[in-house]
């Protein structure tokens, strides 16, 4: 077994060109491909911020709430006042008629923006 390894820098910029990428095909409507990429960025690197709010995005958009609950909450554990992400996990938890954890995002929302509708 050949073990090849990359400079940090190397990683970030394929990462990068990554996350463009996926936003290309999601613009142009490539789901699946899109999805392919982030879930392979994930894998090199699980706490990429913007992978995990595309994944949950895209997985959201296609009615896979339930798929997008662990991407969700992984970038909860990063960024815990994510507004945004606790929105949409809340959403995501109601789809799956798990209410009590729903309702429990959708409180930590208030918390965080009282004054958001």
């Amino acid at each position: 077994m050949i073990n090849i390894t990359f400079p940090q820098e190397e990683i970030q910029d394929l990462i990068e060109r990554g996350v463009s990428a996926a936003e290309t095909f999601i613009k142009n409507q490539k789901w699946g491909e899109a999805e392919t990429i982030l879930r392979q960025i994930l894998k090199v690197n699980p706490e990429c911020q913007p992978a995990l709010r595309m994944v949950s995005q895209l997985l959201i958009s296609h009615q896979k709430g339930a798929d997008a609950i662990g991407f969700y909450e992984k970038l909860l554990e990063i960024k815990p006042n994510d507004f945004e992400a606790l929105n949409n996990v809340a959403l995501c938890y109601s789809s799956v008629g798990d209410y009590e954890k729903a309702i429990e995002k959708l409180e930590q929302c208030i918390e965080l923006e009282p004054d958001n509708p």
